[in-house]
């Protein structure tokens, strides 16, 4: 009787559509997960990234400095078991972008220059590109163009909302983590072959 409350609590929880929402306004961006009534925001500032940045540049240069030559083989076989994994990882985003049903999709462009020419120019060359691509955008999709003699760049306002069913992740996922585990073994017992 416990194993099914068990079982019922996890296909409720399972159920409950996840959404995910970006904001990308002045060089900030908001990133709000929202399960059932609850917003969770993840916010990132451009200093933070830089810092992050410089640290994870850091990191791979001593990672780089301590890594030794290997064998030809072991490099040949380590390529072989990463182009396999992100074939599965291709294969397991595909499948999940599928189950993505996109709710809200608005992005803003602001299109600026140094001058009124400059300006002018910018937005001559990207609107035939958009004029180009909008009648194969779904409708959920706006984007709207506009000119800004005021601003000397140009300046997307992005706003995104999505949800998806946590169980197709975990269905996905597990299928993504058998499919890994089966490349590694296969590959480690083929080394071991290759040893004897």
């Amino acid at each position: 009787m416990f194993f099914l409350y068990i079982l019922f609590f996890l296909i409720l929880i399972f159920s409950i559509p996840v959404g995910f929402r970006i904001d990308y306004k002045n060089s900030n961006l908001v990133f709000i997960v929202r399960v059932f009534f609850f917003d969770f925001n993840f916010s990132s500032n451009k200093s933070k990234n830089k810092k992050n940045e410089a640290e994870k540049f850091e990191k791979r240069k001593k990672e780089s400095n301590k890594q030794t030559h290997k064998s030809k083989l072991k490099i040949w076989g380590k390529l072989k078991i990463l182009v396999n994994l992100s074939g599965c990882f291709l294969q397991f985003l595909k499948e999940i972008l599928k189950k993505i049903s996109i709710k809200k999709f608005n992005l803003k462009l602001k299109i600026g220059g140094k001058d009124a020419v400059d300006c002018a120019r910018n937005y001559g060359i990207i609107m035939p590109i958009f004029y180009g691509i909008k009648n194969f955008l779904p409708k959920k999709i706006k984007i709207n163009i506009m000119p800004d003699f005021l601003c000397e760049k140009i300046e997307p306002e992005l706003e995104i909302f999505v949800k998806i069913f946590p169980y197709y992740i975990f269905f996905y996922g597990l299928i993504f983590l058998f499919k890994c585990t089966r490349i590694i073994i296969t590959r480690k017992l083929f080394s071991k072959r290759l040893k004897n």
